[in-house]
């Protein structure tokens, strides 16, 4: 009887624990998933101020004004016509308790103008800031920097975000005119010259900054500085466009001269309509590949 008693006594605590296991296990498997939903809340935070922080260039300089605040700081202006000039309407606030002058007014590059309608701002006043993009020779995802410095070099900064849709121009291509090169690369023969005659970072107002500059330079960093450094940001580390430091020379040779397929990174090479003769291209992906400093 007694092992009889021992037996039944271990049975029941075997399926009393069984049965607490049971209990348990529910309760174990939301804990997990708790868990893993805070994770991923915390991993899609973490990518969404990436994702912010990535449409400042790497090498600007910090936000750092105390007295004025350009608001907002980011601006998604969605889908637009590439066909017209794009309009925006920011707000610059003095947030002090003293009138404060604005120091200079700066646009990341000259295809937008940006005009304040007041430079000396009162305690908690404001100013509105009118912006002018042109679309001219703008495709896709587009980001444009919009930068106030005050009377004391600190400065605050709004980001535009806008999506262009192409104008109904005819872009005028040749697809049969592409080195043949490019197509071994797999570079699309439509998006490398997609710029066509019409439509060229290369051409119009675009040219000031995108071609011009490169004009009669021989060093690589002198024509980087000239015309690849406001997009790919100080000394190739990246900004709005990918780094380039570091890469290999022959890959970084063939995306200059023919381009990526892209319009916001046309063929650079004088056959395909670019600025860049061969040498200036190659000193260019040799300081590129080489460090870069």
């Amino acid at each position: 009887m007694a092992v009889l008693s021992m037996h039944r006594g271990g049975a029941e605590a075997r399926s009393n624990r069984e049965n607490l296991g049971e209990i348990a296990m529910p309760a174990q498997r939301g804990m997990r998933c708790f868990g893993l939903v805070v994770l991923f809340a915390l991993l899609l935070t973490g990518c969404q101020q990436d994702r912010t922080k990535a449409l400042v260039p790497a090498d600007a300089v910090p936000a750092t004004s105390t007295t004025l605040y350009l608001d907002p700081p980011q601006l998604d202006l969605g889908e637009v016509d590439g066909s017209k000039p794009i309009q925006a309407t920011l707000l610059l606030r003095n947030i002090s308790d003293h009138a404060t002058m604005v120091g200079s007014v700066q646009s990341s590059c000259g295809c937008t103008n940006a005009r304040l309608e007041s430079t000396l701002l009162p305690p908690q006043g404001f100013s509105p800031l009118h912006v002018t993009i042109d679309p001219f020779a703008k495709r896709g995802e587009v980001h444009k920097l919009v930068t106030i410095t005050d009377q004391t070099g600190a400065v605050t900064r709004s980001t535009i975000t806008m999506r262009v849709r192409p104008s109904t121009h005819a872009m005028g291509i040749d697809p049969m005119g592409l080195d043949p090169g490019a197509h071994a690369m797999g570079i699309d023969p439509i998006g490398a010259h997609a710029m066509g005659k019409r439509e060229s970072l290369f051409a119009g107002k675009c040219a000031k900054c995108h071609a011009a500059p490169a004009r009669g330079l021989r060093q690589g960093k002198a024509i980087y500085r000239a015309v690849c450094i406001m997009c790919h940001g100080k000394n190739g580390k990246g900004g709005y466009a990918p780094a380039l430091k570091g890469k290999r020379s022959d890959a970084l040779f063939a995306i200059i001269t023919h381009g990526a397929g892209n319009p916001a990174m046309p063929a650079f090479a004088r056959e395909h309509g670019g600025p860049l003769s061969p040498a200036q291209i190659r000193a260019l992906t040799s300081w590129l590949s080489h460090g870069a400093h």
